[in-house]
């Protein structure tokens, strides 16, 4: 699965260097090696196929927006579920040979297929997701959690960080 995510960032999307990710799609069913860039504007779609299933990833140009926290963009039915330390972002790219510079520095983004990864160790019955980003998630900040079904969302302080749909089963 990770050989989706480290193809995906060799490949040249034609935007500038620091992106984000709008929308990130996980089959996690064999397919055939493929990987294919689509640049319209400041988007880019990037599609990686391989053995171990699809990755289509919505590319955004630019750093994210600075936000202000505010405390009560959290839901009370949400419960903790964790952070990542800039350490464990620093470690990560450096193992995905992840480039964008915002993964870089004293309080990084946390890359969302970091979070995703993470998300998954607990869920290894998903066979497909659907992860959309409301805004970014920097390094040591608490997310919280609410699954109603198939469906989650994450929150900070800042807000709703993404959402997550996904589908269990058994992966071919």
């Amino acid at each position: 699965m990770h050989s989706l995510y480290k193809t995906a960032c060799r490949l040249e999307t034609g935007l500038t260097a620091e992106v984000v990710i709008g929308r990130l799609r996980l089959m996690l069913t064999p397919a055939t090696s493929h990987a294919e860039v689509r640049t319209r504007r400041n988007a880019a779609t990037v599609t990686v196929s391989d053995t171990t299933g699809t990755l289509v990833m919505t590319l955004l140009a630019g750093a994210p927006h600075p936000r202000e926290e505010h405390t009560e963009a959290i839901p009370q039915n949400a419960s903790p579920w964790r952070s990542f330390s800039a350490d464990e972002v620093h470690a990560f790219v450096d193992a995905m040979d992840d480039t964008n510079p915002i993964h870089q520095g004293n309080c990084p983004v946390v890359p969302g297929y970091q979070m995703l990864t993470a998300w998954l160790q607990d869920h290894r019955a998903v066979v497909s997701c659907d992860m959309r980003f409301h805004h970014a998630v920097k390094s040591n900040t608490l997310i919280y959690l609410i699954t109603d079904g198939t469906m989650v969302q994450a929150y900070t302080a800042f807000g709703l960080a993404f959402t997550l749909s996904f589908k269990k089963g058994v992966a071919k």
